[in-house]
C-alpha cells in the first residue's frame, strides 16, 4: 500500500512530492499573476516570423540532482525529463488522457483488465524499438517504489490500482486492475525508459532530445531527436544547468546566463521586459482552501459556512498576498479542466448577505462590543495556519480573511503554528477555522478530502452518504462522460453545502527569453509539451516581424 503521507511542498530542491491517492497537504504558499485566469501565452504580432529550424535555449534543474527518471521526487525534473523520455499516455490541455507512445486502449466488459497497444515508429535514442516489455519494467519498478516507505516518486501515483502488468508481444500489454476505473489510465504518465536501464542515471530515452553530453550532472546538453516519432522540435540544442534555488535562477536571468525559468516566485512578473524578457502564467494543481471544523456545533449549520465564505472578499486575499498568482473555485476542480462545471454555485463577495445569514442564526451585537453574541456567548473564530520560513503567503492569507470577518461582527483571531503543531491541531480538531492547501490529482478524484471511509484528509470530519455516493460514482468512473456527470455532482453538492470552503488555485510563472517563440500552452509539471512547437526567432526576423504591413 502506498504509504500516506502529508509533506511539505517548499521550493527547489526542497520539494519533495508526496503522492499519497495523488495528494498532498502543502505548505507554501506560491503562484502565478492573473486573478481572473492564467493567460497561455503573450500577445504575438501578426506579423511574426515563421518558425525556422536551428538556435537554442538554456534552461535550469536542481543542482546535483538525482537523475534516475522513475526516481523523481522534484517538480523541475519532471519538466526536465519530458524532453528527455516520452510517456505511454499524455494530458492535453484540458487534463484529457491522450494516445502517445501508446496508441490506443481498450477495457474489458467487467472493467479490470487493460490492453494497450504501442505505435510501431517510436525508437529510443540509440536506435532500438520501444517494446511492451519496457513500459512493463517501468509499471513494476514504480509499483516497487509506491510500496516501499523509503523510497517515492512523482510517477507512483495511482499505481495502487494496478494489481499486474505483462507484455503479450513486442507492441500490447494487458494491466490487471484492482477496481473498475478509468483512473488506471493516470498511472501512463511516466517516462519509459529500457527495461534494462531501470534505476540507472539518464538511461536513454525515446522524447524529442537527446543527451550528448553529460558534465558530472552539472551541465547536460541536449540535441534535437531527429527521429522522434512526432516530428523534429525546431529548436535544435538545449543547455540544461545545475542551479542551486530558485532566487540563483531568476537571478541568472537578469545576466542572460539562462533564457527560461520556472518559478513559484510571487514577484516574477516583476522580470517582464518588453521585447527581452516574457512571463507565462502556469495553472497548477495546488488548491487552496479552509477547512470548517464540523466537530463544532456552530460550524455544523450550512447558514454559518455560507455566511463565511460570503464574507470573505477572495480577489482582495489573491491581489493583497499572492499579487495575483491565483484563480478563485468553488470546488477543488481546476477551472481549465475538460470536467470543470460553470453551472456549479458561484460564491461572490457579498458582506450584506453574510450579515443577514448570520442574524437568521440568531446573532447579534447586543452589547455594542463591535462583534456578535448569542445566549450571552460571543461569536469567536480559531483560525489555524502553518509557519513558513521561505512563504509567509498562506499565513498572510489567514490574516486578511480574519479581517474580513471581524468586519462582519465575527471575532476571528489567527493562529500561526509550526508544521508539526499543525498537523497535531488539525489531527485532533483543535481548531474552528483552518488554512490549507492540497495538490489536486489530474485524475480529479477527491475522495481523500471528505469521503466518510477513504478521506485520508478529511480533517473536518465530513460525512455524507450522499458524497460518498458521488466520490464512489467518480472513482469508478471509465468514461470521460462519466467523469464529467460524477464530478458535476460533486461540484454541485461542494458549493452548496461547502464541507470544505474553496478558496484558489495557485498559479506559477515561467520567465523566458522574447527570443523564444511559439509557446502555445503551459502547465505546471507539463512545460514542455509542446516544445516540438517552439523556436528561436532568428537575427533580422525581429525586424520582420514589428514591420508595418
Amino acid at each position: 500500500m502506498r504509504k500516506r503521507c502529508i509533506d511539505p511542498i517548499i521550493r527547489w530542491s526542497h520539494r519533495l512530492i508526496c503522492v499519497s491517492l495523488g495528494c498532498l497537504l502543502i505548505l507554501a504558499g506560491c503562484g502565478g499573476q492573473e486573478a481572473a485566469s492564467p493567460s497561455p501565452t503573450p500577445s504575438a504580432s501578426q506579423s511574426e516570423a515563421a518558425p525556422v529550424s536551428g538556435g537554442s535555449m538554456t534552461i535550469v534543474m536542481p543542482n546535483n540532482a538525482t537523475l534516475k527518471p522513475l526516481e523523481t521526487t522534484q517538480r523541475e525534473l519532471v519538466d526536465l525529463f519530458s524532453l528527455i523520455y516520452d510517456s505511454p499516455l499524455q494530458y492535453d490541455d484540458a487534463l484529457r488522457l491522450q494516445p502517445n507512445v501508446v496508441e490506443r486502449w481498450s477495457m474489458s466488459e467487467d472493467g479490470l483488465t487493460w490492453t494497450f497497444v504501442l505505435r510501431k515508429d517510436v525508437t529510443y535514442h540509440n536506435g532500438q524499438t520501444v517494446k511492451a516489455k519496457d513500459i512493463v519494467a517501468c509499471i513494476n519498478e514504480l509499483k516497487k517504489i509506491e510500496e516501499d516507505e523509503n523510497r517515492d516518486s512523482i510517477y507512483a501515483v495511482n499505481m495502487d490500482l494496478i494489481a499486474s502488468a505483462a507484455a503479450v508481444d513486442d507492441t500490447t500489454f494487458t494491466i490487471t486492475a484492482t477496481q473498475k476505473t478509468n483512473r488506471v489510465l493516470a498511472a501512463l504518465v511516466f517516462p519509459i525508459i529500457p527495461d534494462t536501464t531501470i534505476g540507472t542515471s539518464l538511461p536513454t530515452g525515446c522524447g524529442p532530445y537527446k543527451v550528448v553530453s553529460n558534465d558530472s550532472g552539472k551541465v547536460l546538453e541536449l540535441e534535437a531527436n531527429d527521429s522522434w516519432w512526432k516530428r523534429t522540435p525546431y529548436l535544435s540544442k538545449i543547455t540544461v544547468k545545475g542551479i542551486q534555488d530558485p532566487d540563483t535562477a531568476l537571478t541568472s536571468m537578469d545576466v542572460n546566463l539562462v533564457d527560461l525559468v520556472h518559478t513559484d516566485s510571487l514577484t516574477a512578473s516583476g522580470y517582464k521586459q518588453p521585447g527581452s524578457r516574457d512571463v507565462y502564467e502556469v495553472m497548477t494543481q495546488e488548491y487552496e482552501c479552509i477547512i470548517p471544523n464540523l466537530q463544532n456545533a456552530k460550524m455544523q449549520v450550512v447558514q454559518m459556512r455560507q455566511a463565511i465564505i460570503a464574507a470573505l472578499d477572495r480577489k482582495t486575499i489573491i491581489t493583497e498576498t499572492y499579487l495575483w498568482h491565483a484563480v478563485t473555485v468553488d470546488a477543488p476542480v481546476p477551472p481549465d479542466s475538460y470536467y470543470y462545471d460553470q453551472t456549479q454555485q458561484q460564491h461572490e463577495y457579498n458582506p450584506g448577505k453574510a450579515t443577514t445569514l448570520l442574524g437568521e442564526l440568531g446573532y447579534r451585537d447586543s452589547d455594542g462590543d463591535g462583534f456578535l453574541d448569542k445566549n450571552g456567548e460571543k461569536l469567536t473564530m480559531n483560525i489555524i495556519v502553518n509557519e513558513n520560513t521561505l512563504s509567509s503567503a498562506r499565513a498572510d492569507a489567514a490574516k486578511v480573511a480574519a479581517q474580513q470577518l471581524q468586519k462582519i461582527g465575527i471575532d476571528a483571531t489567527v493562529t500561526v503554528m509550526t508544521w508539526s503543531d499543525y498537523q497535531i491541531a488539525l489531527q485532533n480538531g483543535n481548531f474552528d477555522l483552518a488554512f490549507a492547501g492540497f495538490s489536486i490529482p489530474k485524475d480529479g478524484d477527491v475522495s481523500f478530502l471528505l469521503h466518510s471511509t477513504r478521506g485520508t484528509y478529511n480533517y473536518g470530519r465530513y460525512t455524507s452518504a450522499t458524497m460518498d455516493s458521488y466520490l464512489d460514482e467518480l472513482a469508478a468512473a471509465t468514461t470521460e462522460e462519466e467523469v464529467k456527470a460524477a464530478s458535476s455532482k460533486v461540484q454541485h453538492l461542494w458549493s452548496d453545502e461547502l464541507p470544505v470552503i474553496s478558496l484558489y488555485f495557485k498559479t506559477n510563472s515561467v520567465v523566458c527569453s522574447a527570443k523564444i517563440k511559439g509557446i502555445p500552452t503551459m502547465r505546471d509539471m507539463d512545460i514542455f509539451k509542446d516544445i516540438d512547437q517552439w523556436y528561436i526567432l532568428q537575427q533580422g526576423d525581429e525586424n520582420k516581424a514589428n514591420a508595418p504591413e
